[in-house]
């Protein structure tokens, strides 16, 4: 049975927007939520913010300067799409067609050369 966590659970629907299908995983500031559009397959990564992990305060400023700079954009990020609520929880969605996390990869075996990882640390610095 899939973890339900804070009112997410698999079939709910976002902001009449999203339906949620799973959730891939979680850290100590979000949870991330593979789900699809409502009239469409196409796939999106929605990463709820934990209220616990930050104070509300700190929260606020991060939802006023990221709908700010909501049209920054570079390689190394994945585009957001949006910010918005759910439940009283700030989300953030992005495109997710075809990407795959570098734990899954690692854990496949995926071997990298040493160029390439560092590359790969550059992007995500860079991001």
């Amino acid at each position: 049975m899939e973890k339900e966590t804070a009112g997410l659970k698999p079939q709910a629907i976002v902001n009449d927007c999203y339906i949620l299908q799973h959730r891939i995983k979680e850290d100590a500031f979000a949870e991330y939520w593979h789900a699809t559009a409502i009239f469409s397959a196409q796939g999106f990564l929605l990463r709820f913010l934990k209220p616990e992990a930050l104070p509300s305060k700190i929260l606020e400023v991060f939802y006023t300067q990221a709908l700010a700079s909501i049209d920054l954009r570079h390689s190394s990020l994945l585009p957001s799409l949006e910010i918005e609520r759910y439940l009283g929880r700030l989300y953030l969605a992005g495109d997710a067609s075809g990407l795959k996390c570098l734990g899954d990869l690692a854990g496949e075996g995926q071997k990298f050369p040493l160029l390439h990882v560092c590359l790969i640390g550059l992007e995500l610095a860079q991001g």
